[in-house]
């Protein structure tokens, strides 16, 4: 069976939707001939709060009195190895450290993480994690964010339960953050009616599942081993779930000829803004126009002029928009050409 736990950090209804960062690139501190400190990133692009910073690592060794350090920003917000979660299965231990980091975070920037460390074995950090709720009028989400080290042997299996779904819920998802020993094993993440399948890859990376609205509470991890040379345990971090009654943005596009150029108008249909919003127009498979939007609000509309040369109607010309929601990023192609015909 599994071995360990996640512990919730976040629960509740809130005005806004999950915001998340994770830096999986791993790094390796203390020991023999291994560098003592490393710096990480984590761009936060809108003002979010509450905002948690989470610190997964793993090592031979992990003892409290390990020398240990982690700043954020020009912060430093500990000076001892105190996890919120230890779990140790055979030889190998991981560890998580959750930190409120909300009044450090009073706006959206860059923001460095460096994580110091002088033990005389080697620690491993597998990744850092930012997890918090953007603030938006528009969008209310429930969202459960829970952490720590849950260590899946082969053919074993972790189950976790959320909270019971409220009967509003158009859109949900769940993101997953979890390391993968090897290319030959894949683990399963079942919810409900909903199976993702996380395979070929290796190491610690995030992965999000699309949930029906009325998915199940429960969710099980399995971990299978598909080459039997293969070995490994899979670890899980964290889980980020969030629910909301809200469809989404809705975008339609218009276009129009006035004067030798194309006015193209993107309309919000929805009910929350289509964040990050750019245009892209594409003819006869070259780009001749691109500009950047921004947020379009649900009931707005915006419009931008395009320039064109020739006869646009003799040639196949495509309107790309790109935008992103709270179910991730979203591209839609409309034919101008076929539009400006009728």
């Amino acid at each position: 069976m599994a071995v360990g736990e996640l512990v919730t950090y976040l629960q509740g209804r809130f005005k806004g939707y999950p915001g998340k960062v994770t830096v999986s690139a791993p790094a390796t501190l203390g020991g023999y001939s291994n560098p003592r400190r490393a710096e990480f990133e984590v761009s936060i692009d809108k003002e979010m709060e509450p905002v948690l910073l989470t610190v997964f690592i793993s090592g031979k060794s992990l003892l409290p009195r390990m020398p240990w350090r982690v700043r954020f920003g020009t912060v430093n917000l500990i000076r001892e190895f105190r996890p919120q979660t230890l779990t140790t299965y055979k030889e190998r231990s991981y560890a998580a450290m959750v930190f409120d980091v909300t009044k450090l975070v009073k706006e959206p920037g860059k923001y460095p993480i460096i994580i110091s460390c002088d033990s005389a074995e080697p620690v491993e950090v597998n990744a850092v994690e930012v997890v918090g709720v953007v603030k938006d009028e528009t969008t209310v989400s429930d969202i459960v964010y829970s952490a720590g080290a849950a260590v899946i042997p082969p053919g074993e299996s972790f189950s976790f339960k959320f909270p019971a779904p409220e009967k509003d819920i158009r859109n949900a998802g769940v993101y997953i953050l979890a390391t993968i020993p090897s290319t030959q094993s894949v683990l399963r993440a079942v919810m409900g009616d909903a199976t993702y399948e996380i395979r070929n890859i290796i190491g610690t990376d995030e992965y999000f599942m699309r949930l029906p609205p009325t998915t199940s509470d429960d969710i099980e991890l399995r971990y299978e081993i598909l080459n039997p040379l293969a070995t490994g345990t899979a670890v899980l971090h964290s889980l980020t779930l969030f629910r909301t009654p809200n469809e989404g943005p809705k975008l339609s596009v218009t276009a129009k000829l006035e004067g030798g150029n194309v006015v193209v108008s993107i309309s919000n249909e929805g009910d929350t803004a289509a964040e990050n919003t750019m245009l892209v127009v594409i003819s006869a498979g070259h780009v001749i126009f691109r500009a950047r939007i921004g947020d379009v609000l649900p009931g707005y509309t915006v419009t931008r002029e395009v320039p064109i040369k020739g006869d646009i109607k003799s040639r196949r010309t495509v309107a790309r928009v790109i935008y992103d929601t709270f179910m991730g990023q979203r591209i839609e192609d409309i034919d101008l050409t076929k539009m400006l015909r009728e």
